[in-house]
């Protein structure tokens, strides 16, 4: 969806997650990756602030179909909902663990993360944020 076509729909975050994409996802997490500092960073830090900016210059092209703490306020609903699940398949009868090291191509870091994503996509409304449905 076009950046430029966002900026004039109603509802804005409260239309949730659905206006987001899946690029956007990636974009946001990979720039918060290069930025140090950034993940428990509040709405008006310096890190957060790098963060928005560099959302601006790299993905929405310096045209912002979000202000600041759109993004921010959508990011702590994304980083709750995956603490949830992550609890969620701690509990379950077979008491997966998330792993302390992430390594690309480990059989048992993809079944995880495999595993998260089943869950995360399951339809259940619990790991949604009410402002995404």
């Amino acid at each position: 969806m076009d950046p430029d076509d966002l900026a004039g729909k109603k509802g804005g975050r409260v239309m949730g997650s659905t206006v987001y994409s899946r690029t956007e996802h990636v974009a946001l997490l990979s720039i918060m990756t290069d930025t140090p500092d950034s993940f428990n960073a509040l709405e008006r830090s310096p890190q957060w602030e790098a963060v928005f900016k560099a959302m601006v210059e790299q993905f929405y092209l310096k045209k912002s179909a979000w202000t600041s703490s759109a993004l921010h306020g959508h990011f702590v609903d994304m980083y709750s909902t995956f603490k949830q699940a992550i609890h969620q398949l701690s509990m379950s009868p077979y008491n997966k663990k998330s792993p302390s090291v992430y390594v690309h191509g480990d059989p048992e870091v993809e079944a995880y993360l495999d595993e998260l994503d089943n869950l995360l996509q399951s339809g259940v409304k619990k790991f949604y944020s009410k402002k995404w449905w």
